[in-house]
């Protein structure tokens, strides 16, 4: 009896002290980590062939830094794109919410960073955003085709995260979208209760993940599941892109962004991307050696340890990256004309 009093009171302790740890953890976190708005930049509606889409002329707060959206909807710190100078070298970007990166104050994401070098060679050069979170290049390929070419740009550079954006084919993603639009069907969830924690959120979930994965009491939802189909449908829309800005003479550039964990286990998958890139002549600009021989570790490129998302630093890195290219399209370019 005394031996298992003794093992009570210890347990009891351990449990107050991992408590009081948790605690602190979670104080320190809330802290040290600038807020969001409760507001999603997001909608799903009907009006648009997209369906999910962002919300326009609107401004909020993801993570203590200002995301604004002009009345097209898409990231930018104008009201509305003006329309095209006679002497302008416009360019316009598709992407993810890598690309997006909320968080990231905007002159400091890789867009406006381009904007800023290709401004040094030519003052007169414009840079728009035109990524939408959550988008694969099936969606890609939707903006530039309802938005982006009549913006007449003069470059088209497409931001591929291709750690996602083959994992959902066209049927798939369409239909997703149109569930969630017209019936609110596999909606995101609010994170509520302990999930909601900033010491869930920042560690906790993998103790949760590997609990799940080792008793195998819950099942993928379907919006989680990959598409086979993915790869054909995302990588075909690449070429499609590639077709339209040929047939209007546009240089069409596709920048591979990395995701930023476990850099070297990536080779492999983006070598399938660049074997595509090479076989369907589309310019391809792999980011990813730049990381792994940048000598920092991938954590040093995440917002925050809530949030993998990039921060200002990895933006820093694609702009090296991409930079050179596009400053040669964009002489070119301006050779040409005049």
């Amino acid at each position: 009896m005394k031996a298992i009093k003794a093992l009570a009171v210890n347990g009891l302790i351990f449990l107050v002290l991992l408590v009081m740890l948790l605690a602190a953890a979670e104080a320190y976190l809330r802290l040290t980590i600038p807020g969001s708005s409760s507001e999603s930049i997001f909608e799903w509606t009907l009006d648009n062939s997209r369906y999910k889409v962002m919300k326009k002329n609107t401004r909020l707060i993801a993570w203590g830094e200002e995301l604004r959206t002009n009345d097209l909807g898409f990231r930018d710190d104008r009201d509305t794109v003006p329309a095209k100078g006679e002497d302008e070298y416009r360019v316009i970007v598709l992407g993810d919410s890598f690309t997006i990166s909320g968080g990231v104050p905007f002159d400091k994401i890789y867009s406006s960073l381009l904007e800023q070098r290709l401004q040094r060679q030519y003052a007169n050069s414009d840079v728009i955003n035109l990524a939408v979170g959550g988008y694969n290049p099936v969606q890609y390929q939707a903006v530039l085709e309802e938005v982006g070419l009549g913006l007449d740009p003069d470059l088209i550079l497409v931001g591929l995260f291709w750690n996602n954006d083959f994992d959902r084919g066209r049927e798939a993603t369409q239909d997703l979208n149109y569930r969630r639009a017209a019936h609110g069907v596999d909606m995101p969830e609010e994170l509520s209760g302990f999930r909601a924690l900033y010491v869930h959120r920042a560690w906790l979930w993998r103790l949760e993940a590997k609990y799940h994965a080792w008793f195998g009491d819950s099942e993928p939802s379907p919006a989680g599941k990959r598409d086979d189909s993915g790869w054909l449908d995302n990588l075909d829309a690449l070429r499609q892109m590639a077709e339209l800005a040929r047939a209007r003479d546009i240089p069409y550039v596709v920048g591979l962004l990395p995701p930023n964990w476990n850099y070297t286990d990536h080779r492999k998958r983006v070598r399938r991307v660049l074997d595509y890139c090479e076989a369907w002549q589309i310019e391809c600009i792999d980011a990813l050696e730049a990381f792994i021989t940048s000598g920092l570790a991938e954590p040093e490129y995440r917002l925050n340890l809530l949030d993998s998302h990039p921060n200002a630093r990895y933006h820093e890195v694609v702009a090296d990256v991409l930079a050179p290219r596009l400053l040669d399209l964009q002489a070119i370019r301006r050779s040409d004309a005049d």
